[in-house]
């Protein structure tokens, strides 16, 4: 998809970057090309986080977060379930 002269017509993305990564300029314009080209994209950000917060999730509170929000979002993207509402 990166490399992709046009990609509109390609499935939903979902980007997860993390604050601190060197590599999230690139992923967030990709975001943006994709959405340009009518591609729905959820972003998520792992605020406070570096490359690799993946792999920390067991072990601090934060990355568990950020994979939970990840999960989540690909649940609702595969069941099509919105998002719940929040506490009024």
């Amino acid at each position: 998809p990166l490399l992709d002269p046009d990609p509109a017509g390609l499935p939903p993305a979902i980007i997860a970057t993390a604050e601190h990564d060197r590599l999230r300029p690139q992923a967030e314009h990709h975001a943006d090309r994709l959405r340009a080209a009518g591609v729905p994209v959820t972003r998520i950000t792992g605020t406070g986080l570096d490359h690799g917060f993946l792999g920390w999730g067991a072990f601090a509170r934060r990355p568990a977060e950020a994979v939970a929000e990840i999960g989540a979002a690909v649940h609702r993207a595969l069941t099509g379930t919105p998002d719940r509402p929040g506490p009024p």
